[in-house]
């Protein structure tokens, strides 16, 4: 069983009780708290993460040289991506939701990520020469 750590309802950090995490989310988030469906999500995402093993929900994306996992809640509507260091300490690195309709697709938009996780995508870039070369560019829109 996960410990989730970071900033809690009494502006500390340490190890996080559930409404800790559904209030960081919505903090962070910016989405309404009064949403029901989000509420319920989000309590789902915490327990989630509470139980996380450190397998299972896995991405190619890394931060701090750990895994970053993800679970989706609310058929997609509200994603949080997290590491889980051993199975032991989950961290909160990101929030988002499904770029598509609900489920349907692996791309992920970013309403909030740590700063100092920086998702990056290989992408062409042109350069000023007129050439165009493979770069690793930071983005808000992940895909899976």
């Amino acid at each position: 069983m996960a410990v989730v750590w970071g900033r809690k309802l009494d502006g500390k950090d340490g190890a996080m009780t559930e409404a800790d995490v559904v209030a960081f989310l919505f903090a962070k988030s910016g989405w309404r708290d009064t949403d029901s469906a989000l509420k319920k999500a989000f309590k789902n995402a915490a327990n989630y993460m509470f139980g996380h093993n450190g397998s299972g929900g896995g991405t190619t994306y890394h931060f701090d040289g750990k895994m970053v996992y993800h679970c989706t809640e609310n058929r997609g509507e509200a994603t949080v991506f997290f590491t889980c260091a051993n199975g032991n300490i989950a961290s909160i690195v990101g929030i988002g939701e499904h770029s598509g309709p609900k489920s349907s697709t692996a791309t992920y938009t970013l309403v909030w990520h740590s700063k100092s996780w920086k998702p990056t995508v290989v992408r062409p870039v042109r350069l000023e020469n007129g050439t165009t070369v493979t770069r690793p560019v930071p983005t808000n829109q992940i895909t899976l």
